[in-house]
């Protein structure tokens, strides 16, 4: 299947509407990393590891949650 903005965009969608139906902040987490999985792609790892290592305060790490799956 030949992925398009536009399939990525009404994936994230869709996944923002079942998330929000979502028991649990775990499950709910699961659905957040899903819709930055789609909308970044290739870039994904490279976002997650500067939000887990934010330059502006280095003894602020905290790991990323990939959250639950429902």
């Amino acid at each position: 299947m030949n992925r398009t903005a536009a399939s990525d965009r009404e994936r994230a969608i869709d996944l923002a509407f079942e998330g929000a139906m979502a028991a649990g902040e775990g499950h709910k987490q699961w659905y957040f990393d899903q819709i930055i999985r789609v909308l970044a792609s290739d870039s994904y790892e490279t976002l997650v590891r500067a939000w887990e290592n934010d330059l502006d305060d280095p003894d602020d790490f905290e790991p990323w949650d990939t959250g639950v799956a429902p």
